[in-house]
């Protein structure tokens, strides 16, 4: 009975590790699963139909709120292009962003994304941003030079298809005309 009663308990611990494991990615390299998002999710209604009706709509998290004031004061040359927006709309969206900007996020990765960034540096892009670099360095520039379907890596739903829903995941990454990328 002991041997039964033993071997219950081993098969239920090694069950319980398979489960763990399965359903556990923890580890700061690789996400945190699919149980917690990578990233905050972009609420607000007026800036996905704004900003993100002309590129993703970017989770206010991934800056701070530096660089959402920088960016939104100087909308008549938006990278380029002139995005200008009613006052209304424009005071509405800056303060959506600044209220929630990497230090009101409670989420650490989006916390790590900040880590190495100088006060005296307000970047203009998350593709500035130190840890976005470090993790996107190992990517060659093959992969989008002549890729019709990522121009930049300033595309994040391009590789990474679940990015609106705040995941991350390297696991989850789809390079368009490459495949799966693991480092």
């Amino acid at each position: 009975m002991k041997t039964f009663t033993l071997s219950i308990a081993i098969i239920g611990l090694i069950s319980l590790a398979i489960s763990q494991t399965s359903f556990s990615d923890n580890d700061d390299e690789h996400g945190q699963g699919l149980w917690q998002r990578d990233a905050s999710v972009t609420q607000n209604p007026l800036y996905i139909e704004e900003c993100g009706g002309c590129h993703f709509a970017y989770a206010p998290g991934l800056l701070p709120q530096r660089s959402w004031q920088a960016i939104m004061s100087t909308l008549d040359d938006h990278y380029g292009d002139n995005a200008e927006l009613d006052s209304t709309s424009q005071q509405a969206i800056s303060r959506y962003l600044i209220d929630n900007s990497a230090e009101s996020s409670t989420n650490r990765r989006l916390h790590k994304l900040q880590k190495g960034l100088s006060a005296s540096h307000t970047p203009l892009r998350i593709t500035e941003l130190p840890k976005f670099v470090r993790e996107h360095d190992e990517i060659p520039k093959k992969v989008l030079v002549n890729n019709p379907k990522l121009s930049s890596l300033s595309q994040c739903p391009a590789c990474h298809g679940d990015a609106g829903q705040g995941h991350f995941s390297e696991r989850r990454i789809n390079i368009p005309g490459y495949g799966g990328w693991d480092d």
